[in-house]
Parts: structure tokens; sequence; C-alpha cells
């Protein structure tokens, strides 16, 4: 008698390698879908904050809510300087400790949902040997504070003075 298909065992051990190679990659897959709303956030920042200085520039005066702005900011608007995506809360002015250059507004600050961190443009020059001004992360938990370091942009520094 010929012998056809797998046996059980065969299959269960096909299952398990499978289930350990998935468990193995998920902490990379979870972690470049961070970076990836990360960086979406930082975008939407600097948009804002250039806003922010387009606004500043012209009426000599900081912006009191995200609709003064030339730029349409996508999201759903909580309150005059807040705006919610699926992942962020934005707050307008509230980087009172980075103001954008050029004028006396606050930046822009991404909240991740949850709270779990901040996104910020700090203004100063992080890397000495390019000149590059570079945004910051800042978070009081675990959790965030992995999120910042995996983002390379981790601080202590708060956007708040």
């Amino acid at each position: 008698m010929k012998k056809q298909g797998f046996t059980l065992i065969e299959l269960l051990i096909v299952v398990l390698i499978i289930g350990i190679l998935c468990a193995a990659a998920l902490p990379g897959y979870l972690q470049a879908i961070e970076k990836s709303r990360a960086t979406e956030a930082i975008n939407l920042i600097k948009s804002v904050n250039d806003g922010v200085y387009a606004y500043a520039s012209e009426k000599n005066e900081c912006p009191a809510k995200f609709s003064k702005l030339l730029i349409t900011v996508p999201g759903t608007v909580k309150t005059d300087t807040q705006i919610e995506t699926k992942d962020f809360i934005y707050h307008l002015n509230e980087a009172t400790n980075a103001l954008i250059p050029g004028t006396a507004c606050g930046g822009v600050v991404a909240e991740r949902k949850g709270g779990t961190y901040k996104l910020w443009n700090p203004y100063k020059v992080i890397d000495t040997t390019t000149k590059k001004r570079t945004m910051a992360c800042t978070a009081s938990a675990d959790k965030g504070i992995k999120a910042c370091k995996a983002l390379g942009i981790y601080t202590t520094q708060s956007p708040k003075n």
C-alpha cells in the first residue's frame, strides 16, 4: 500500500515552525508600522510649523487656531488648537520650549493617541557634523521611551517650558 499525504505530526511540526517564524518577525513588523506612523506625523508637524511661520510673518502674531493657517490639516477638529487624526492629536502652539525661528510662536506637538509619546521640533542643531535640525520624541513611560528610541530621536527634554 502506498502512503499518500502527510501525517498529523508532520503537519503540526510545519504549523509550529510557521508560528515560531511569525513570532520572531512580529516585533520588527510592529516597529516598522510605528515608524511609518511617526514619519507621517513628523511631515505634518513640519508642514503646520511652516504654515504657522507664514501666518506669523504676514500678520505679526501667532495663529490662535488651526483654521487661520493657509494649509489644510487633515483630521477632526477637537478644539481651535487641537486636531485629531487616526493615530495622533496635534496641538497648536504647544511647544513653548521650541519657538518657530523668526516668530514668537510655539511649535506644533503631535501626541500619540494613548499618550505613549510626543513628537515635536526643538529647532536646535542636533547633529553638529551635518548641522541638521531634527525632530524630538519624548515620553515618560517605558513603552513610549522604547518607541522614541526606535525612531532614533528620543530626548528627555520637554516641548513645554
